[in-house]
C-alpha cells in the first residue's frame, strides 16, 4: 500500500502540473518523452549525488507523470478501461 504521505505529495505534484499544461490527454509517445525527460531529470539528481530531498522530488514528478497519463487517457486511444470508474 502506498503511504498517505507519497500519495499527497504525488496528487500535489499532479494537481501543479494539470495547472500548468492542462489534462489534454497525450498520445503514447508524447507520454514517453515526457516520462523520459523526468527519469533523465531524477537520474541526474542521483549521478550528482544531490540531497534525497532532492531525489525524491524528481522520483514523485515520475510517479505524477505515470499518474497523469492513466487519468487522462490517451489522446489517439481513448480512456483507459480502468480510469474510466
Amino acid at each position: 500500500m502506498i503511504a498517505q504521505s507519497l500519495a499527497d505529495a504525488i496528487r500535489a505534484e499532479l494537481d501543479r502540473a494539470y495547472a500548468k499544461h492542462g489534462r489534454e490527454p497525450w498520445g503514447r509517445h508524447e507520454f514517453y518523452a515526457i516520462l523520459l525527460e523526468e527519469v533523465e531529470e531524477l537520474w541526474e539528481a542521483i549521478r550528482h549525488d544531490e540531497p534525497q530531498e532532492r531525489v525524491i522530488a524528481e522520483l514523485t514528478q515520475v510517479a505524477a507523470m505515470c499518474f497523469r497519463y492513466y487519468e487522462t487517457g490517451d489522446r489517439y486511444r481513448g480512456p483507459h478501461r480502468a480510469a474510466k470508474r
